[in-house]
């Protein structure tokens, strides 16, 4: 009864978490996107926002990767794509943004933004798994593997 009381229902929880907890991921990461003509930074920027927030909030940031593989018909997976789509609007535009100084980046922002996000949750789950120890070196290799790709 407290539940419904104060949710309205279980939908009504799990909109309550994704609003408090999804909500500052997706301001980090717009804001670690803000392109200014320095991509490796920025890069860096949108990883540490990633992996610094699911070394914070490691359970709702597995409830969120969980979610966005949830049948598509469910209100987890509704929720879940409507933070996922605010986050990968923004790496689209910042990869928009970088295509004016990277010309062979042009036509790709959305190939880059899915690729980007992939290669973070694939860290942070291992990170969080204790699979590997995300260290610095580990961030900057990550954003080096990254770059590669898009740089050539």
């Amino acid at each position: 009864p407290t539940l419904y009381h104060f949710f309205g229902s279980k939908v009504g929880l799990l909109e309550a978490l994704f609003d408090e907890y999804a909500r500052p991921l997706d301001e980090a990461v717009a804001a670690a996107a803000d392109y200014a003509g320095d991509l490796p930074a920025t890069l860096g920027r949108v990883i540490g926002a990633y992996l610094d927030f699911a070394a914070r909030e490691p359970v709702y940031y597995r409830l969120e990767l969980a979610a966005c593989f949830a049948p598509r018909d469910g209100d987890p997976y509704r929720l879940a794509v409507a933070h996922f789509t605010r986050r990968h609007q923004a790496l689209e535009t910042l990869f928009r943004k970088a295509a004016k100084d990277h010309g062979n980046m042009r036509g790709r922002e959305q190939r880059y933004a899915v690729s980007l996000i992939g290669h973070v949750n694939a860290y942070a789950a291992l990170g969080l798994d204790g699979r590997i120890v995300i260290t610095e070196k580990v961030r900057q290799d990550l954003a080096q593997q990254f770059s590669h790709g898009i740089y050539s």
